[in-house]
């Protein structure tokens, strides 16, 4: 059993190899569980002698365990990931209104696709110009779970469920990219960047937006992987993911590579801030070229600026490729994913499990969301526009 009230699992039958679809709803105030058969399965009494088949919200499990009667893989794993959050400290976040800051969070349910729903819409509505809706929005979502410390505007909604989702591995790096920004943001030598990147702060929302919205509308599959990318925790070799709903991340890996790739362009003016020039000039390139240059190379011009490279461990250009241009291919029985390196995927062929797709991708999600609380920590400090 998951985090989540509604738990869903989807994987292949083991006779005709059609996706079954199971459903787990829980009653946290009264603990109690309702199973749901949802596509292709029925709830019936239990046959002596019948296949097991182990799935897990919220954790991968070992192959061999896959089929295993009484099999609780999770636990060795839960003890792994208590040790790597003592390792970086637990969670120890940086604090929106008081600019590094400290302050001890109480303990909640990591309920996080619920609060989603609610910070889905009034984002939407906000967006949209729909304030009087949005702050109606905002209200309910301090009684369900800001009750302790009601929320003050949308982008302070934003940052308090960005560092709710737990990423402890990320801190030190969001740690390191204000080291490298607090001097010149006291002293004003990005005033006029930033007055002028703030003219983007509307499409730079978008994107934001749509990369959260993309990870939450699949969050029966990332949330396997979820909690152990958030702790700097690989997939193990010879670990699957139990719940297979390939297509509705196919090209997450792509899509947010490219919204990724589109918004580091804050790091790379600033970065030439830092190197003594104007903001709009590169070493050997002006920013029109920049922005015209290809996606994966937009990462090279802060590449050597320590801080700002600690965000770039996943970056595959190979993978957004074969992701973004629907070439990726899933074989569901084995759990594996295929796609050919090279122009026009004509190279090698690659194969990688889908447990360890579900990661990277969970990391790339992670990077942007390290991105938008430090664009919004830049902001909260120089009252420009917020990316939300």
């Amino acid at each position: 059993m998951g985090h989540d009230a509604r738990q869903v699992h989807r994987f292949p039958c083991r006779s005709c190899g059609e996706d079954m679809v199971i459903a787990l709803n829980v009653d946290y105030e009264n603990t109690s569980t309702v199973p749901e058969a949802v596509e292709n399965a029925e709830l019936i009494k239990e046959a002596p002698g019948a296949l097991v088949v182990n799935v897990h919200a919220n954790y991968v499990i070992e192959g061999a365990d896959r089929y295993t009667d009484m099999a609780f893989p999770h636990m060795l794993q839960m003890q792994a990931q208590f040790e790597a959050a003592e390792r970086f400290g637990s969670m120890r976040p940086v604090d929106f209104e008081k600019d590094l800051q400290e302050r001890p969070r109480p303990f909640r349910r990591p309920d996080y696709a619920d609060e989603w729903q609610l910070l889905k819409k009034a984002w939407s509505l906000h967006s949209r110009g729909r304030e009087k809706l949005a702050d109606k929005t905002m209200a309910e979502a301090t009684r369900r779970f800001h009750f302790d410390e009601p929320l003050n505007h949308l982008p302070d909604w934003v940052w308090r469920f960005s560092m709710f989702l737990g990423a402890t591995s990320y801190e030190m790096t969001l740690r390191e990219m204000m080291d490298q920004v607090r001097q010149p943001l006291k002293d004003g030598a990005l005033e006029v960047f930033l007055v002028e990147h703030a003219k983007d702060s509307a499409n730079r929302a978008q994107r934001y937006f749509g990369v959260f919205r993309d990870y939450f509308s699949a969050w029966s599959e990332f949330s396997q992987v979820h909690f152990a990318v958030a702790k700097g925790m690989p997939v193990m070799d010879g670990h699957v993911a139990t719940t297979s709903g390939f297509n509705t991340v196919r090209m997450f890996y792509g899509n947010a590579f490219e919204a990724f790739a589109s918004s580091v362009d804050l790091l790379a003016f600033m970065n030439n801030v830092l190197e003594g020039r104007d903001w709009r000039q590169f070493r050997n390139i002006d920013s029109d070229t920049y922005l015209r240059s290809d996606k994966p190379k937009r990462f090279d011009a802060f590449l050597e600026r320590p801080g700002f490279s600690a965000l770039l461990g996943e970056r595959d250009a190979q993978l957004r490729n074969a992701s973004h241009h629907g070439a990726l291919h899933h074989d569901v029985e084995r759990g594996v994913l295929t796609y050919r390196e090279g122009k026009g995927n004509a190279g090698d062929t690659v194969e990688l499990s889908y447990a360890e797709y579900l990661s990277r991708c969970s990391a790339m999600f992670f990077q942007i969301v390290t991105l938008l609380r430090f664009e919004l920590l830049v902001c909260q400090i120089t009252g420009t526009a917020y990316p939300v």
